[in-house]
């Protein structure tokens, strides 16, 4: 059997944030992975079960999932090919490039990259490495629930899983670790900004939504159509899901907060938008669900080109239940001025798709 790839992250009690919240909140640091992400655990399982006697890769991706996929090829000595649609910063081709990738920009979305990959693998004979649709992605972004598992020992779960959302496959490898480890009563709180909410908008609907664009701040954020895994999940009895939107500005604010209390930079002056309280008290933190353990949230946090956003509430709602978020307002000057600071390479959160 293959050595993985990927690393066993910490598993980090955050004492801050659980000043906030209210519970004890635990960071699963998918950012300190080789490559920068949870990305790797998939892509790496993926590639290491179909491409080890191919003649390379191509991968469609404005970010984590890229950057996962040349670590790997690199590692298997295959060479890589990465389609980036044109709303990807020139930083994300730069560190691409650097890491030994052919990278070519193709289109102005994930859509238009991801039909030029397929194109290029079957013309050139590579594998096609998705950055979120293959069940040996899932498979591997299942082992991120069996370390949580193994570092909080027996007899004990949290009282839920804190995950972000793009195309969808991290919540279907986490839906799959909850099972391996027999904590399918533990619910996932599913988390997406305005603009990119695929996932929101399918199960709003009942069914699959194509968005029209991606609207977000985050433009490489999501994918316009979430796998179809992913939302067959929402619809089952097998696990609990909460779908939750956040606007951008409530995700700057929150990546903001966060990096305060990280790094103890200081605030920009000013007033900053305070987050909504929900009913019951805890203005804008997370309530864990009392049918299952509330001593603990665990939060997977997905890697360098992420956000971090604290959701308006978890109350165990349906989604459809849910008040409509605020309509996405642009950014102010300070705000714009805040991204340049904490994110010095770029002005925006990064995808993780």
């Amino acid at each position: 059997m293959a050595q993985h790839m990927h690393v066993n992250t910490p598993l980090l009690e955050s004492v801050n944030m659980s000043k906030r919240v209210g519970t004890t909140v635990y960071l699963k640091m998918e950012n300190s992975q080789p490559s920068g992400s949870f990305k790797l655990r998939g892509i790496a399982h993926l590639c290491q079960q179909l491409a080890s006697r191919s003649k390379g890769i191509v991968c469609p991706s404005g970010g984590n999932a890229g950057m996962a996929a040349v670590y790997v090829a690199r590692k298997m000595c295959l060479p890589a090919t990465i389609i980036i649609p044109s709303s990807s910063p020139q930083l994300v081709v730069q560190r691409l490039q650097e890491q030994g990738a052919t990278v070519k920009v193709v289109g102005k979305d994930f859509e238009d990259a991801k039909a030029e990959a397929f194109r290029i693998a079957e013309t050139e004979g590579l594998v096609y490495v998705s950055p979120f649709d293959h069940p040996l992605i899932w498979q591997g972004h299942a082992s991120v629930i069996t370390e949580v598992a193994t570092s909080l020992g027996p007899n004990v779960k949290p009282g839920a899983v804190l995950i972000s959302v793009g195309g969808g496959g991290l919540l279907c490898g986490v839906v799959q670790g909850l099972k391996d480890v027999g904590w399918v009563d533990v619910p996932i709180i599913a988390m997406e900004t305005v603009g990119a909410d695929s996932l929101n908008a399918s199960v709003k609907a009942g069914r699959i939504v194509t968005l029209d664009n991606i609207t977000s701040e985050a433009v490489c954020l999501g994918a316009k159509t979430v796998c179809k895994k992913a939302f067959e999940y929402t619809q089952s009895n097998e696990v609990t899901i909460i779908s939750e939107l956040v606007t951008d500005k409530q995700a700057l604010h929150a990546l903001e907060t966060f990096l305060a209390v990280l790094v103890g930079k200081p605030r920009l002056p000013g007033p900053r938008p305070p987050p909504p309280a929900p009913p019951g008290g805890h203005q804008g933190v997370l309530r864990p669900a009392v049918r299952h353990n509330p001593s603990s949230v665990s939060e997977v946090f997905p890697g360098a080109f992420s956000r971090l956003a604290m959701p308006r509430e978890a109350s165990g709602r349906h989604p459809d239940e849910m008040p409509k978020p605020p309509q996405l307002a642009p950014l102010d000057v300070k705000e714009q001025r805040l991204y340049s600071e904490l994110l010095p390479d770029d002005r925006a959160p990064h995808p993780i798709s």
